[in-house]
């Protein structure tokens, strides 16, 4: 451990007291004027089509102020999620529309003015699926026959990098010896059940953790 290190060296914490005594504030502290909360109905499989979703009860309930599907959202188009250098940019729409290609994919959103009205509507939503093929590794994704995550591209390769520096070819030919490795990272990415929430008004937008 050198001097400056962090690793094994005790830490003082300077948030706890706020926290302890309330002096602190979350996303369930906030309250505006006219203020809804949403709640997301998500898919449970990795890969499915929507065959059926059925929002007449949900739409009833007290308190709802919309019931939203995909359809609704059109105009605002989807979210498109690219890195540098990637040679497919493939569309993510901001509610599952026919096909959910994740598991917990958000398919419907239940709008309502008291979070627990939003929860109760969410209950009696039902969507139907019919499963799809999937697969959950990388150098499979990538097979001849292989399920596509986005048809319209053909492939599930979003990209691909070789560098090369130096004269590689010389390097080889006057080595002592040659090892080969595979190397596989593990994946490295923001999920749905990281706890970022957002309270929005006209004008501002405030996001806390809650």
């Amino acid at each position: 451990m050198t001097k400056n290190s962090w690793v094994g060296r005790p830490l003082r914490r300077f948030e706890d007291e706020r926290l302890l005594l309330g002096k602190s504030q979350y996303l369930e502290d906030l309250a505006r004027p006219g203020m809804t909360h949403v709640v997301f109905i998500r898919g449970p499989h990795a890969h499915a089509r929507l065959s059926d979703v059925d929002l007449q009860a949900a739409r009833s309930l007290p308190g709802v102020v919309a019931v939203v599907t995909a359809d609704d959202l059109q105009p605002f188009g989807t979210i498109p999620a690219a890195l540098p250098g990637n040679r497919a940019v493939p569309e993510h729409p901001i509610l599952a529309k026919s096909v959910t290609r994740f598991a917990g994919e958000p398919v419907v959103a239940v709008v309502a003015e008291r979070v627990y009205q939003a929860q109760d509507a969410a209950t009696p939503v039902t969507v139907s699926y019919e499963p799809l093929p999937f697969v959950v590794d990388a150098r499979a994704a990538l097979g001849p026959s292989a399920s596509l995550v986005h048809d319209r591209l053909g492939t599930n390769e979003a990209f691909h990098v070789q560098r090369t520096v130096g004269d590689v070819e010389a390097a080889f030919a006057c080595a002592d010896r040659i090892v080969r490795v595979s190397v596989h990272h593990a994946r490295v990415a923001a999920i749905p059940i990281e706890p970022r929430s957002v309270a929005s008004s006209p004008g501002t937008t405030q996001t806390l953790a809650s």
